[in-house]
């Protein structure tokens, strides 16, 4: 089957972002992961994970099914923060409901872009200063 959806994904030292965008399909998710994975696989240290679904629209079933496969692999490496940017209620309850057994990974949530980008710069800084309300 054809790709629905799309993504970028960028590493920038130790930090991945993923940018979703439209409505996603298994074969886009499971592409997604598999070059999450390869990516991820030539860091030797902690890693944070950014991921921007303001333009992204929900998949298929399949789709959270691969979801869970990759916070299963997360969990299990050196990836224990996320920052996921969403103002859609219906996505944070998928992705919290996803990453439920997976609780080494702490994840804030951010509405806006520049929010979740003031939290990433004081991560990689080490200052730290967001509030605990983030993380869930």
């Amino acid at each position: 089957m054809r790709e629905h959806g799309s993504f970028t994904l960028e590493l920038d030292k130790h930090i991945l972002i993923l940018r979703a965008f439209g409505a996603w399909n298994y074969e886009t998710a499971h592409r997604c992961i598999k070059e999450i994975k390869m990516l991820i696989n030539n860091v030797d240290n902690t890693w944070l994970c950014l991921i921007d679904l303001s333009r992204w629209e929900l998949g298929t079933p399949e789709v959270w099914e691969e979801f869970n496969k990759l916070y299963h692999w997360r969990n299990n490496g050196n990836n224990n923060i996320e920052i996921i940017i969403s103002s859609c209620a219906l996505q944070r309850y998928l992705m919290k409901k996803s990453k439920a057994d997976h609780i080494s990974i702490k994840t804030m949530f951010f509405q806006h872009t520049d929010e979740a980008m003031r939290c990433l710069d004081q991560l990689r800084t080490g200052e730290k200063t967001f509030t605990l309300e983030y993380l869930n």
